[in-house]
C-alpha cells in the first residue's frame, strides 16, 4: 500500500488520492467508516461486504467493483476463508460530492466490471503517482480516469451507478438467485444445503430463502428437491439400463428416500415408471 500523507489539493484540485495498492484482503470492521472514500476491485477469490446498520451481505466476485463513501459503518471480509485479492484506491474531495453526478455519492453500491485489466492498469498509474513519488496532479489524473472507466464499464453493462445497485431488489436479486440455480445445476449430484448456498451468496439462509421464492415460487429446497426428481425420470426413461441407484446417485439422492418421494410425485416407484 501506497499512502500520500501529506494531501494536497494544491491549485484546486477536486480529489486528493489518500491510498492505493493491491492486496490480499483481510476481514475489516470499521465501526464509524473510513475517513475517505473507497473503491475496491476484486481480482481473484471471494469477499462480501455489508453496512454495518443492514443484515445483508453482499457478495464481491472477481470483476465486482465496491465503493464505499467516506464515514459509513461497515465490514467486509474473504468468503469460505479462500485468499481475496483486491486493487483500491481511496480518495477525499476537496468539495464534497465532486464526484456524485457520475454515482460516486453518499450511497455504497456494488457492480461488475468488463475488464479487470484496463482498471487495474489506472491503479497501477495512481500507485506509480502515490508514495515517496508523489505528484498531485498526475494522482489525480489517474484517480479520474479510473472513475471514469468505471463508468463507462457499468453503462456497457446496462448497469447505473445508484443507490439503487447496493439494494437487494431487482436485478441484485435476480443476480443471486441466476447465480444460486447456476450452483445447483452444476453440483446436482453432491450434497447440498440452503446453509451452504446462503454463504456461497453472502447472505443468511432466511434472506436467500426470501429472494429464491419471489423469483422462482420456490425455497430452494423444494427448487432442488423437484430438479433432482425430473433429472432422475428422465434419466430412466432415456436410459433402460441404467439402475435406479445409479439414477438416484446421479442426483445426488439416497436411493430408499428417492424411490419414496419419486413414488409421491410421479404416482409410481422409479421401476414401474419403464413399463
Amino acid at each position: 500500500m501506497r499512502s500520500n500523507v501529506s494531501l494536497s489539493f494544491a491549485n484546486g484540485l477536486p480529489l486528493a488520492v489518500y491510498t492505493v495498492g493491491m492486496d490480499q484482503q483481510i476481514a475489516i470492521t470499521r465501526l464509524e467508516g473510513f475517513s475517505a472514500h473507497q473503491v475496491l476491485i476484486t481480482l481473484s477469490g471471494a469477499g462480501k461486504f455489508r453496512e454495518l446498520r443492514q443484515e445483508q451481505w453482499k457478495l464481491l466476485e472477481p470483476g465486482s467493483l465496491l465503493y464505499i463513501p467516506a464515514n459509513v459503518p461497515n465490514e467486509y471480509m474473504p468468503v469460505d476463508g479462500d485468499a481475496w485479492h483486491v486493487g483500491y484506491t481511496t480518495y477525499l474531495e476537496n468539495k464534497s460530492g465532486a464526484l456524485s453526478s457520475w454515482g460516486f455519492g453518499e450511497e455504497a453500491f456494488v457492480g461488475m466490471l468488463s475488464d479487470l485489466s484496463h482498471t487495474c492498469a489506472l491503479i497501477q498509474r495512481i500507485w506509480k503517482n502515490s508514495g515517496p513519488e508523489h505528484n498531485p496532479w498526475a494522482a489525480t489524473e489517474s484517480l479520474t480516469a479510473l472513475c471514469l472507466e468505471i463508468l463507462k464499464q457499468m453503462h456497457s453493462n446496462n448497469l447505473n451507478l445508484s443507490p439503487a445497485m447496493s439494494s437487494s431488489s431487482g436485478s441484485m436479486q435476480e443476480s443471486i438467485v441466476d447465480s444460486t440455480l447456476r450452483f445447483i445445476h452444476d453440483h446436482l449430484s453432491r450434497p447440498i444445503t440452503v446453509t451452504e448456498l446462503a454463504a456461497r451468496a453472502g447472505y443468511s439462509p432466511k434472506q436467500l430463502t426470501r429472494f429464491f421464492k419471489q423469483q422462482t415460487g420456490q425455497t430452494p429446497l423444494q427448487y432442488l428437491q423437484a430438479l433432482r426428481l425430473q433429472t432422475a425420470h428422465l434419466l430412466l426413461i432415456d436410459n433402460p439400463h441404467l439402475t435406479v441407484r445409479h439414477a438416484s446417485a446421479a442426483v445426488g439422492m439416497e436411493p430408499v428416500y428417492f424411490n419414496r418421494l419419486y413414488k409421491r410425485t410421479f404416482g409410481c416407484t422409479p421401476t414401474q415408471s419403464r413399463r
